[in-house]
């Protein structure tokens, strides 16, 4: 597929913009870390530890921002609480 995500970063940081897709050849991948999560390591079809290093290796991420991670922290804070409720 196309990653539309990179056309339109480049476009608004490097100011370049893509004619046809045809002119687009970039490896970049892109996470959006909550859905992963909700989608793919809570019903177990993929371990946390390997969606870790699939988050790590992402060349950008939809829900994580550095200059605003309160929404990430909350998130996963809660998802973590509730794994421990249920465990213990």
């Amino acid at each position: 597929g196309v990653n539309l995500s990179k056309i339109w970063a480049d476009s608004v940081i490097k100011n370049k913009i893509v004619g046809k897709v045809d002119d687009f050849h970039s490896p970049h991948s892109l996470i959006y870390e909550e859905r992963d999560y909700r989608r793919y390591v809570k019903t177990h079809k993929i371990h946390f530890l390997k969606w870790i290093g699939e988050v790590f290796r992402a060349d950008s991420l939809l829900f994580w921002d550095r200059k605003d991670p309160k929404p990430f922290f909350v998130y996963f804070s809660k998802e973590i609480r509730g794994w421990l409720n249920r465990r213990f």
